[in-house]
């Protein structure tokens, strides 16, 4: 089956708009099994959109467009598909009383302007939205079904799944099985990680993908055939082969995430924490925190972005800092005490770092970061060099090395980890008196 994207909007085509919703749909086809052939961005022009879809429809199977069914002049959706198709646009009464049930329940008037979202290719099939006033809609074009649907991304995303995918795999009589498995890591480069799975003996079935997304790296274990049953165990054979060769890189799988998987070992292990940021400015509390239920063990954190702040709110010595300088190991150790002395968490985290894209210096030039964690019974600090990829990416890693810390520790492995593109120049770790 041959399935391709079109993207509408003068916005995404002039790039002050990331497509990020042509990411997700192809990741909706790609997780059945089926890998999207060609996306295609159309602006707002009604001669441009009726040539694409008639174009288009020559050549794919499937096509979903996504955009342009809005109540306003600019969105020409529907209007492009009924020219595209030779049809006469004709108002669908069916979404008119459900518009006028929305705009009811909302104790609103509605606006004449909503009426144009009913008002649809004739031989059309409408896709119901129960969180939007634009329906998507389903026609038949040369060789393909085209499925339009809204571009506001939550609207979009409740019609794939709820509709669309399903509707596909009826209409297209999909037979064939997939099942999938997302396996996260942490601190390894997508070559070396490569080279590793490249050599393990995996059924037919099974293929392994790839997908970076600073600071982690998604392998998806996907196998597909005719057999449900025999699918599950081939996939679930071939991930216990890749969490074996990642080995402590493996961090976290399928919709969780680093947050999550910290939370689920914190609350299990009856343990509580507290941060203490600097560089990360409040980022890594704010992944724990994102998570619902995350009071059960985050107590508070701290953003000490200047020396004073580190002093007067963690207790770190002034000429601590003097000595060493604000990012040390030194002080990183002293914010992770202060921190957890002044909350009375099981563990503190901290960080200090030269985010750039200024403020360093020979001896530790933008991407010096230090960290340390404290727990009951022992600290552990490291200083390390993260790659100059920028601010935001510096500031993305150096938070996740933070949980990465603690994640390790939680799961009985070495708090050190070895990370591909970060180079460690030191590192202390203690134990203290219960």
């Amino acid at each position: 089956m041959i399935v391709e994207m079109i993207t509408t909007g003068e916005e995404v085509l002039s790039g002050q708009i990331t497509d990020t919703n042509a990411t997700w749909i192809s990741q909706q086809f790609v997780d059945i099994g089926i890998t999207p052939s060609r996306r295609t961005t159309v602006g707002d022009r009604l001669e441009d959109l009726v040539s694409c879809f008639q174009e288009r429809s020559k050549h794919a199977d499937v096509i979903i467009v996504n955009g342009g069914l809005g109540p306003t002049s600019d969105d020409m959706s529907a209007r492009a598909a009924a020219l595209a198709a030779d049809q006469p646009l004709v108002q669908f009464q069916e979404w008119v009383d459900a518009l006028e049930r929305k705009f009811a329940d909302l104790a609103r008037d509605m606006p004449a302007s909503n009426l144009k979202q009913a008002m649809l290719p004739q031989h059309a099939e409408i896709i119901n939205n129960p969180v939007g006033t634009a329906c998507g809609f389903v026609m038949k074009l040369n060789r393909a079904l085209l499925f339009f649907t809204p571009g506001v991304p939550h609207e979009m995303k409740r019609m794939m799944t709820a509709e669309i995918m399903p509707h596909i795999a009826k209409k297209m009589h999909i037979t064939v099985s997939s099942v999938l498995k997302r396996l996260h890591c942490f601190g390894i480069s997508e070559a070396r990680l490569g080279a590793m799975l490249d050599r393990l003996d995996l059924p037919e079935t099974v293929k392994l993908g790839y997908r970076a997304h600073i600071p982690t790296i998604e392998i998806k274990v996907m196998a597909t055939g005719p057999n449900p049953e025999l699918l599950q165990i081939h996939k679930e054979e071939a991930a216990q082969a890749v969490r074996q060769t990642i080995g402590d890189h493996l961090c976290f799988e399928d919709g969780h995430s680093m947050a999550t998987n910290i939370q689920r070992l914190m609350i299990e292990q009856g343990f509580t924490l507290a941060t203490a940021e600097s560089c990360t400015g409040g980022m890594t509390l704010s992944q724990l925190v994102d998570v619902p239920g995350s009071s059960a063990y985050v107590d508070r954190g701290f953003i000490t972005y200047t020396n004073r702040a580190k002093h007067e709110m963690l207790g770190v010595p002034e000429e601590l800092i003097s000595q060493h300088g604000a990012v040390s190991l030194q002080v990183a150790r002293a914010m992770a005490l202060g921190a957890r002395e002044k909350s009375r968490a099981s563990f503190a985290l901290s960080v200090s770092g030269v985010a750039g894209p200024g403020g360093g210096s020979p001896e530790k030039p933008v991407g010096t970061v230090a960290f340390s964690m404290a727990g009951p019974d022992q600290t552990w600090s490291q200083l390390i060099h993260v790659p100059q990829w920028g601010r935001t990416a510096i500031r993305n890693i150096s938070s996740a090395i933070m949980l990465d810390m603690l994640r390790r520790c939680l799961e009985g492995q070495p708090v050190f980890g070895n990370y591909d593109y970060a180079r460690r120049v030191a590192q202390l770790e203690e134990h203290r008196p219960v």
